[in-house]
């Protein structure tokens, strides 16, 4: 990535870039900073990954459309800049980042908010040199790369944190875990000296207000935007840390503090609005039928931390009352701890029902814990058609991306105008309702 940037000249070039790592919550996080630039009247790219249903969802710019021709042609220009043995070298994440910044650069955004893809240090988006750089959260995941300690994955993530520069740390377990957290974090704090801003001291919640409270910066506190009602906390959460990064910004660009107070609250304005970064993200698709609807919760909930947060939210969102469950429609990548997250997620989940996926990573019977009540379909039309429709709402879909995709795609319930400025300046469709009408056709 870096010989692939030095031919490029891309890093001279770049705007202020604002990174965001961590476990959960990334694409979240960057969805509202690179929203809060963008309506404090800031041209913002915003580069997050995986896609949920068309690739152009991880490349975005304030004040124009990327579309899939745009990116093509992109792709041919950097693909002919590029010496062959490089270009033959870089990986699919590799090439989409530089391709991101190509688009960035072509439209003259003014920031940058890119998403970290996996762990931090050895990621294609590290290249860039941040201004500031966030983990939101430091959990389980993609071990293989890395490492099986918590630590040792904080560390990865911290990869991305500058000597100088502000780290905003969105990580507030109380658990065991937490101490051998706390040890490395301070290890790591002394060999990098960055600026640290904490979830808890620096910025985060007290009940629905939201307070920022950073040395050097004019201390804040607002009203979190009706938007945020009755959504997962975690979402919650993740706004005040994208709150804080934003008003450091501002400080930086000597931005008067009405004008992030104004952008703000216009989340009020266009409550319904639901961009790319949070498709899938503790979010309700309402599916009318010929004589009824459903209401389905998806999350892209792709690990074990983030199935125990889907299932905290859902009886938080009193989803979940009085011990009561609702049916499942589940599709988990094989590769993932599947057991335990069926595990976790019988206790908001009755019946059990596993779909499989058009992908070369999805979920199959040899993954599966042997019980009796598991019933697999080949894919989601056929757990739909035969049996999920005659079931009572609410109905929970996760398990991955790629899941909630497929039944986004099914039930027609993407809309065309969820891209450029639509989506960063909030003038997107106020509803996510399906297309689909006589459903039970």
């Amino acid at each position: 990535m870096r010989r692939a940037m030095d031919e490029l000249a891309f890093l001279p070039k770049l705007p202020p870039c604002l990174l965001i790592g961590g476990t959960n919550g990334k694409g979240s996080t960057a969805g509202f900073l690179a929203r809060l630039l963008s309506l404090s009247g800031v041209s913002c790219g915003l580069y997050t990954s995986p896609h949920v249903l068309h690739f152009n969802e991880r490349i975005q710019c304030t004040h124009h459309f990327v579309t899939m021709d745009e990116l093509l042609e992109e792709m041919q220009t950097l693909k002919g800049t590029l010496s062959g043995d490089i270009y033959r070298e870089l990986t699919f994440f590799e090439l989409t980042t530089l391709l991101a910044l190509q688009v960035f650069l072509k439209h003259r955004c003014e920031f940058l908010v890119m998403e970290v893809g996996m762990g931090g240090r050895f990621d294609a988006t590290n290249v860039v040199e941040p201004i500031a750089s966030c983990v939101v959260s430091v959990d389980y995941d993609h071990q293989e790369w890395l490492g099986n300690d918590l630590p040792q994955i904080m560390r990865e993530k911290l990869g991305i944190a500058r000597r100088g520069r502000p780290l905003f740390w969105g990580e507030s377990r109380k658990s065991e875990d937490a101490k051998g957290l706390a040890t490395a974090f301070a290890q790591e704090q002394r060999e990098k000296a960055f600026h640290l801003r904490r979830q808890g001291n620096h910025f985060g919640l007290s009940g629905e207000k939201g307070f920022v409270t950073i040395d050097g910066i004019l201390p804040i506190e607002y009203e979190l935007p009706r938007w945020l009602d009755n959504k997962a906390p975690a979402l919650k959460d993740n706004f005040a840390l994208a709150t804080a990064m934003f008003w450091e910004v501002l400080t930086l660009r000597n931005v008067p503090a009405k004008v992030g107070l104004r952008a703000i609250d216009a989340f009020d304005e266009q409550r319904g609005l639901w961009p790319p970064s949070f498709l899938g993200r503790s979010q309700i698709l309402h599916v009318e039928g010929k004589d009824r609807s459903w209401d389905l919760h998806l999350d892209v909930c792709h690990n074990v931390a983030s199935v125990q947060e889907f299932v905290r939210s859902l009886k938080l969102q009193r989803v979940i009352c009085a011990g009561k469950r609702i049916p499942g429609l589940i599709s988990i990548l094989r590769d993932k701890d599947v057991r335990h997250m069926i595990e976790l997620l019988r206790e908001v989940i009755d019946p059990f029902m596993i779909f499989k996926i058009d992908h070369e990573r999805s979920i199959s019977e040899d993954v599966l814990p042997r019980d009796r009540d598991i019933v697999v379909f080949e894919r989601f039309s056929h757990l739909w058609e035969s049996v999920a429709k005659s079931l009572p709402s609410p109905m929970a879909v996760c398990g991955s991306f790629y899941a909630v995709g497929q039944v986004v795609d099914y039930f027609q319930a993407y809309p065309s105008a969820f891209a450029g400025e639509n989506v960063l300046l909030g003038r997107a469709p106020t509803s996510f309702v399906s297309q689909r009408q006589a459903i039970d056709r």
